[in-house]
C-alpha cells in the first residue's frame, strides 16, 4: 500500500471512496481509495485471486476517517458516564475499553499512547 501523506485535502472532512483497478483484459489489479475528485490516499494490491482480500482492505482504509469520528464520540459518551457515574462504579471491563479507545485514537493521530 503506498500513501500520499495525507497531501492534497485528503484528510480533510467529506467521504472516502474506493474503487477496482482493471486491467484492459479486466483482471483484477487492486483497488485504489481516496477522496472522490481529489486524489488517492491508498493503493491496495490485491490479496487474492479474485481480489475480495483487498477489497476488505481498501473498505477499511475508505471508512476509517468516519470510523475515527464515531470513536471520538463514543469516547466522550464513556468518559461522560464515567464522570456522572464516579469512577468507582465503572467496572474494569468498561475501563479497559475506555482505554483500548484512547489508544485506538491517540495511533490513528499519530500520537504515542503515553500521552493519554
Amino acid at each position: 500500500m503506498t500513501t500520499n501523506g495525507g497531501k492534497d485535502g485528503l484528510l480533510e472532512d467529506g467521504p472516502w471512496i474506493y474503487r477496482a483497478k482493471l486491467s484492459g483484459s479486466e483482471n483484477h489489479k487492486g483497488y485504489l481509495v481516496g477522496k472522490d475528485g481529489v486524489g488517492i490516499v491508498a493503493d491496495v494490491m490485491p490479496l487474492d485471486e479474485d481480489g475480495k482480500g483487498g477489497e476488505k482492505v481498501a473498505r477499511l482504509i475508505a471508512s476509517a476517517p468516519d470510523l475515527l469520528e464515531a470513536l471520538k464520540e463514543a469516547q466522550g459518551w464513556v468518559e461522560e458516564y464515567a464522570i456522572q457515574m464516579g469512577s468507582y462504579t465503572i467496572s474494569d471491563d468498561a475501563k479497559k475499553s475506555l482505554k483500548k479507545i484512547r489508544a485506538a485514537i491517540a495511533r490513528a493521530e499519530g500520537m504515542p499512547n503515553e500521552t493519554l
